[in-house]
């Protein structure tokens, strides 16, 4: 679900980007809540297109964009999630789409054919090195 997103959605359109004074604005109090999590809380690992939905009031497009852009910036890095939709249970985290196996069973609950692009869920690693700042 999110994959399909991740996969199709672009931010870098310069033709929207010129235009689109409030999408800088909602990237901008991400990247004010990612230096928090930095400086504060070294607790929080990853964030997800789904609390920044709830979060900012955003379109699921939007929070994907977002993420996207702030990837480029070097702050955050895509994980792959797959998840067993019998029993919810976390299988493995991959860092490309395409390292997830197909057909996958649970160990947890023993659901077999586990299909990937249904079950597969994207998040965000915050990258800890980099010195964060304002999108211009």
């Amino acid at each position: 679900m999110w994959a399909d997103f991740y996969n199709n959605i672009s931010l870098y359109n310069e033709e929207e980007n010129g235009k689109d004074e409030d999408r800088k604005n909602k990237i901008n109090k991400i990247v004010d809540l990612l230096k928090t999590a930095l400086n504060k809380n070294k607790i929080i690992q990853f964030i997800s297109p789904q609390f920044l939905m709830r979060k900012f009031d955003l379109s699921a497009e939007e929070a994907v964009s977002v993420c996207m852009a702030l990837q480029k910036e070097g702050m955050l890095k895509p994980r792959y999630t797959l998840r067993c939709p019998n029993c919810a249970r976390v299988l493995g985290r991959y860092e490309t789409f395409n390292q997830i196996p197909e057909g996958e069973e649970c160990m947890y609950c023993g659901e077999e054919g586990i299909e990937r692009a249904e079950n597969t869920y994207i998040n965000f690693e915050i990258v800890r090195s980099h010195q964060v700042k304002k999108i211009n």
